[in-house]
């Protein structure tokens, strides 16, 4: 199969626009916002270094360190026992959402970072 020059471009121009993780500052507080966290994390190592890759295909555990100056973000399907909720750690904060089936009854986990307020959407 091959794509019409239009469906190429706009496929290409979405890859070029791709950002694998975001940070930001939260009343003076740094976040690194990711989908899985950081696969082969090492302190000292720009996140600049990393290839997209580490960024989407990694498998974080809660007891993983990352940062001592920020707290890591990620959104991932939930672990299991965790029962659909937000689970905080030292400088580690796990997202819950649905999986892509429609099938799946998980609960979309938010929070709001400069009060750590919970909301959860069904």
């Amino acid at each position: 199969m091959q794509l019409e020059p239009d469906d190429r471009e706009a496929i290409l121009d979405y890859m070029d626009e791709f950002v694998p993780y975001d940070i930001i500052n939260v009343k003076g507080k740094e976040y690194v916002l990711t989908y899985s966290g950081i696969r082969n994390f090492k302190a000292g190592i720009s996140l600049e270094d990393y290839a997209v890759q580490d960024f989407v295909l990694n498998e974080p555990h809660m007891g993983d360190s990352y940062f001592d100056d920020k707290t890591l973000v990620f959104a991932l399907s939930p672990e299991e026992g965790d029962g659909g909720k937000i689970i905080k750690g030292k400088n580690i904060i796990s997202l819950n959402f649905p999986a892509e089936s429609p099938e799946d009854d998980s609960t979309l986990a938010c929070i709001r970072l400069d009060d750590m307020k919970e909301f959860y959407i069904e």
